[in-house]
Formats: C-alpha cells, sequence, structure tokens
C-alpha cells in the first residue's frame, strides 16, 4: 500500500485540529493503518521537535530509518537507544526506547526538548512505560504547549481516558486499515507438540503443496528460529521432488527488521 493510501491519512486534519485543542491525543487503528509511519510526521508539521517510544530497540532504529526515507530529507530524523545516540541539535524527531525517555523525563531534558511525545504500542505494559506515564501525568500542567500522543492497534481506551480525565483528551479512531479478508484458523496441536518449528514447517508444506499459487508470511519469534524454519522448508522440499514428488517452485527468504524491504 502507498503511503498516500494509509488509512491514517484519512484523518490529518483530524489529528491536527485535534492538537490544538488538548494536550492529549489517544489514536487507535489496526495495524497496517500507517499509524507509526505518518503520526510522527504529522505532529512534526504541527512545529517543534518530536520524540516518539517504541517499545524495542530494534523498532525504535527501524521506524527512524523508514520515517527518514519517507520524509526525504525534509526534516531530520535519528534515533535514541541505549549505548547509541544518532540525534544532534538540528534533529527533527527522534526516535527512542521506554527506557529512554524515562531517563528524559528523570533528568529533566524531555520538556525543554521536546514540544510533542508520541507513544506508539501503549498497550505493551512495562514497569518503565508505568512509570513514564505517571511522570508525564504529573508534570504536563506545568508545560501547557507540551503535547502527548498515545498510539495502540488494541488502545486501552476506558483506562486512558480515566487516567488522563484531568487533561480532557481526545480519541481518534482509525478504522479499516485491513485491505483483504482474513480468516483464522487454530492449530492446537502446535502447543503442545515437543518441537514447535517442526510443526511450523509442517503446516507451510501442507499449505504449499495444496493451496493455489502464492505467498507465506510467517511470524516467528526470534532470528534463529526464522532461519531455522527457512532450512526445514527447504530440506522438505528437496526431500519431495527427490522421491519424484511435484511442488511447486518457492522462493524462500528472511526478512528482519534492520533490512531494507526493497
Amino acid at each position: 500500500m502507498e503511503s498516500k493510501e494509509l488509512p491514517i491519512l484519512s484523518h490529518e486534519s483530524e489529528i491536527k485540529s485535534s492538537l490544538k485543542s488538548t494536550q492529549v491525543l489517544l489514536i487507535s487503528g489496526e495495524t497496517g493503518s500507517g499509524k507509526s509511519t505518518q503520526v510522527p510526521r504529522l505532529v512534526w508539521e504541527r512545529g517543534g521537535r518530536v520524540l516518539v517510544t517504541q517499545p524495542r530497540r530494534l523498532a525504535a532504529v527501524s521506524m527512524a530509518g523508514r520515517v527518514s526515507r519517507e520524509l526525504e530529507g525534509r526534516a531530520k530524523v535519528d534515533y535514541i537507544i541505549r549505548f547509541e545516540d544518532t540525534s544532534t541539535e538540528k534533529t527533527d524527531i527522534s526516535f527512542v526506547t521506554d527506557g529512554i525517555l524515562l531517563r528524559l523525563l528523570r533528568d529533566g531534558e524531555c520538556f525543554r526538548r521536546f514540544a510533542t511525545i508520541v507513544i506508539d504500542e501503549v498497550h505493551e505494559r512495562s514497569s518503565a512505560l508505568d512509570l513514564t506515564l505517571y511522570l508525564l501525568k504529573k508534570s504536563l500542567k506545568k508545560f501547557p504547549e507540551t503535547r502527548l500522543v498515545l498510539m495502540s492497534a488494541t488502545l486501552p481506551l476506558g483506562r486512558l481516558r480515566e487516567y488522563f480525565r484531568d487533561y480532557s483528551p481526545i480519541h481518534i479512531d482509525v478504522p479499516g486499515a485491513r485491505q483483504f479478508p482474513i480468516s483464522v484458523v487454530f492449530r492446537g496441536e502446535l502447543a503442545s507438540d515437543r518441537r514447535p518449528l517442526d510443526a511450523v514447517c509442517e503446516a507451510v508444506m501442507v499449505h504449499h503443496l495444496s493451496e493455489p499459487e502464492g505467498d507465506f508470511l510467517v511470524f516467528l519469534p526470534g532470528a534463529g528460529e526464522c532461519r531455522a524454519v527457512m532450512q526445514g522448508v527447504f530440506l522438505r522440499l528437496k526431500e519431495v521432488l527427490s522421491r519424484g514428488g511435484k511442488a511447486p517452485s518457492a522462493q524462500l527468504c528472511t526478512l528482519f527488521g534492520t533490512q531494507d524491504l526493497a
């Protein structure tokens, strides 16, 4: 999907106008709606430096690169993670982890350096994030020009509205992110398999050999598991062909957050 077609962009004017009338903005939208890539740009266009949190270091680094490419030099986008800080005084948008934001709040630098704070994936609770939300709630009244944006695909709307009720938060829902029909099939036996990665390989093989031509996207916990499943599927395909069987051609590859999607 092209960036200009992302569902979040149909709410661009609503987001910008809401930031003029409230300090706390809640945005909920399905995965793929464009929240993580487009909201940082939209709030940056409001004026001032922007800080965006991601729950993991890899996500902070990869999102910084993605947003930087989309802005095509119009804004300087960097990241700050543990032991690595690529930001400068000219930085417009900084992607950081929850722990880095907590450190900035503790050191008193956050409100001095940033006009807008965006917390992405706010549903991913952690002790650092909980303490961060407490400090933000306590401090925002002292900085009336600062804006806080909380985003998630599964936003705990009721709790956040109640928690920030003193700021009269505005909620924006971004529906319709899914562009294709999705069916859910539960494979309950996977939970009890002694070797779950073998079960994943078998599931891929079954569908590859029986379903119409198409692509498979397999989500796994880490890079090691991705490589193991890719190798497992390759060996199974090789075995089918060695026995004289027929199998559609397949291109197997891994895709990690540090790789260029192109």
